[in-house]
């Protein structure tokens, strides 16, 4: 965990530590607001473990202790280390307009288009919630790619417009989005991208036939940017 921790230009002397964890397989914890460090310290027979796990509180912290901190090339170097595993990968883009700015998404249209079959997305049916919550989900909480996109604002209780369209992903999923984000040198353009590719929303009622000729809704693809659609990084073997 030292070399780590100095890595990031954090003290360890400002870190909770724990002589368990919540993570299965690890013994200890070591925890400075959203960024842990999880491990277990091998025995005679045993391996020694390590985790990295950073919520985005975590991430914001790592970022302000090293400006221009390049999330890419931190990864890179971890995933070069023999042995070594991309878990999971929250990746999320907020609607949340400044001063003098308009919102594009609307959850309340959203959720309508999703009732009303107007879109075309990878992972089938969408989850749709509009008690508690306003949310559309496309991927089963199981399944190694989900995205959510729901009322950040309403969840937080806060005034305003806040959307959030967030990408959960897990295992070689994960590793997937990572490769193209390595691959453009960016995170945005491999979000956007992968986002276009997985969910379209349509103008138009799909019924099946003739999917790519559906006209995509002005709005959705000024979020993604206007991006090209980028499929996933194919992982062989």
């Amino acid at each position: 965990p030292d070399s780590l921790i100095a890595r990031l230009n954090a003290k360890r002397e400002d870190f909770a530590e724990y002589l368990y964890s919540k993570l299965r397989g690890f013994n200890r914890c070591m925890q400075l607001g959203g960024f842990k460090i999880h491990w277990q310290e091998g025995g005679a027979f045993e391996k020694a473990l390590i985790a990295y796990e950073l919520s985005g509180t975590g991430c914001r912290l790592v970022e302000s202790l090293n400006p221009g901190f390049d999330w890419i090339s931190f990864i890179e170097s971890i995933l070069r280390n023999e042995g070594t595993h991309l878990a999971r990968l929250d990746i999320a883009c907020d609607d949340k307009p400044e001063d003098g700015e308009e919102s594009l998404l609307s959850i309340t249209t959203m959720i309508k288009y999703a009732i009303e079959g107007r879109y075309c997305s990878l992972a089938g049916k969408p989850l749709v919630q509009q008690v508690r919550e306003e949310a559309v989900i496309f991927g089963a909480p199981t399944s190694d790619r989900r995205l959510r996109i729901y009322n950040k604002a309403l969840e937080r209780k806060t005034d305003g417009h806040w959307v959030r369209a967030e990408f959960q992903l897990r295992n070689d999923t994960a590793l997937s989005f990572f490769m193209r984000a390595l691959q453009y040198g960016d995170v945005g353009t491999a979000y956007y991208g992968m986002l276009a590719d997985y969910l379209r929303f349509t103008t138009q009622v799909n019924t099946g036939m003739n999917q790519d000729r559906l006209p995509v809704c002005r709005w959705w693809k000024e979020f993604c940017q206007h991006a090209q659609r980028i499929k996933g990084f194919y992982l062989g073997g």
